[in-house]
């Protein structure tokens, strides 16, 4: 299994968190919740808490796919409601 950088894994993470709230999931902003993500994309071995995210983002997966591609796709989610919540924003500025 192709092993992710830290520095990858900790955009991914840090993204996740900042987007959670609007799925009304558990983890939130604290520190707690933020190494129990990174322990789950470290170890390889716990997969449970990628697979809930992407459940909570109802976005569809393969059991089978690797982690690298379960994270690209909560990355890809968390960046297309970035900006849709930016475009909100600037809605009601209008």
């Amino acid at each position: 299994m192709d092993k992710l950088s830290n520095e990858k894994i900790i955009e991914i993470v840090d993204v996740v968190l900042k987007q959670c709230n609007i799925f009304g999931t558990n983890l939130s902003h604290s520190t707690s919740a933020r190494n129990a993500l990174l322990n789950y994309t470290k170890t390889y071995n716990e997969y449970e808490g990628i697979n809930q995210i992407l459940i909570n983002f109802q976005v569809p997966f393969d059991i089978n796919e690797s982690l690298e591609e379960k994270l690209n796709k909560i990355l890809q989610v968390s960046r297309d409601i970035g900006e849709v919540q930016s475009l909100e924003d600037k809605h009601l500025e209008i």
